[in-house]
């Protein structure tokens, strides 16, 4: 029983949360949409969505009631608004970052250190 548990769990609250810090102020990214998809027979099918508070986080991106299950899924960081209400060109408008979920019974969080040219991300806890 714990086996399939694993397999198809029902997602907490937090299984999947974001961060995304401007390098350019050394300061949160308030008001960054952000995307939530899973790819399902070779298509990528929305999930949730949210907007970074004023901490630059999402703490509970994956919705509730929805099996959070082994798979690909991507989160889309939309930050073309987020840089245009800086009045800043944005040469990156949306990130799109790709990951795997190989053990759907640990949580997931996706930082993502943001400037006008470049940005990182990576798998944080």
């Amino acid at each position: 029983m714990l086996a399939l548990a694993g397999a198809n769990a029902w997602a907490a609250p937090d299984s999947l949360s974001v961060h995304v810090l401007d390098q350019n102020t050394g300061q949160p990214a308030v008001g960054v949409h952000v995307d939530l998809e899973r790819k399902i027979d070779h298509r990528w099918r929305g999930l949730g969505t949210g907007v970074t508070d004023r901490d630059g986080r999402i703490k509970a991106l994956f919705p509730a009631g929805e099996p959070f299950v082994d798979g690909e899924y991507r989160v889309v960081f939309h930050t073309g608004d987020y840089h245009g209400k800086a009045k800043a060109a944005a040469f990156f408008p949306e990130i799109v970052v790709p990951f795997m979920v190989e053990d759907a019974n640990q949580r997931y969080h996706i930082p993502l250190l943001l400037s006008r040219y470049g940005y990182t991300v990576y798998r944080g806890r």
